[in-house]
């Protein structure tokens, strides 16, 4: 169980550095932004095509705009986060 611990620490410390981003987010943004990255990946190999906002907001069981703030994160556009916290996530 510790071994657990010590791995998800380890990658989310890892993570929080961005990977070269130019911008550090919250932990909790970067975990939704991975999810959205398999949801969109998962998506276009079944539709064979690009899938829509709506289709991804339906798949990760969340709201249109939270998924076009996603699609900002993911293209490293730069975002007003006001009123951006955990809360939104649902």
């Amino acid at each position: 169980y510790a071994t657990w611990w010590i791995k998800n620490y380890i990658i989310r410390f890892a993570d929080s550095y961005g990977h070269g981003r130019q911008t550090r987010m919250p932990v909790y943004t970067a975990d939704l932004l991975k999810v959205y990255k398999k949801t969109n990946e998962k998506l276009e190999k079944k539709l064979e095509r690009e899938p829509s906002v709506d289709e991804i907001a339906s798949e990760m069981k969340i709201e249109t705009g939270m998924v076009a703030i996603l699609e900002g994160l993911n293209n490293n556009k730069n975002l007003d986060f006001k009123g951006f916290n955990q809360k939104s996530f649902g």
